[in-house]
């Protein structure tokens, strides 16, 4: 019986029953998108390996900031307008921009920084990447 899942570890297993802990390399383009989407654990499965504890990542933090300078944050996961959502927020308030997390109606880890590059800079760092190690 051949499993469905079978032809995905394929490419991760050169000899059957034997386990790369690390892939050689995961694309980085697919490393940023699964930081970005919160996705590190489907990015995990696909690569054979059981937890994104185990990724090698690869990427800098220069390398996310080109990419969300160049593409943006995926859709729904920063606001850059007021909301009643709960979520990550990007706003122009004057001459300043503010950071800050929004849950239930209640505002959380406020910081204000001069320019948008500025914040963006400290939502990636603080939001997405110091948790997998990356800087």
């Amino acid at each position: 019986m051949v499993f469905p899942y079978a032809r995905r570890f394929a490419t991760v297993h050169p000899v059957p029953g034997e386990r790369y802990r690390y892939p050689m390399s995961i694309p980085k383009n697919e490393q940023i998108e699964a930081i970005l989407k919160a996705k590190e654990w489907d990015l995990a499965r696909k690569y054979g390996l059981n937890e994104p504890s185990e990724i090698k990542w690869t990427i800098s933090k220069e390398e996310v900031l080109q990419f969300v300078e160049h593409n943006g944050f995926p859709k729904g996961w920063v606001g850059f307008k007021r909301s009643v959502s709960d979520g990550l927020y990007v706003l122009e308030d004057g001459a300043e921009w503010t950071v800050y997390y929004q849950e239930r109606g209640a505002i959380h880890y406020e910081d204000r920084f001069n320019s948008r590059n500025e914040a963006t800079d400290f939502l990636l760092e603080n939001y997405y990447l110091k948790r997998f190690g990356i800087s």
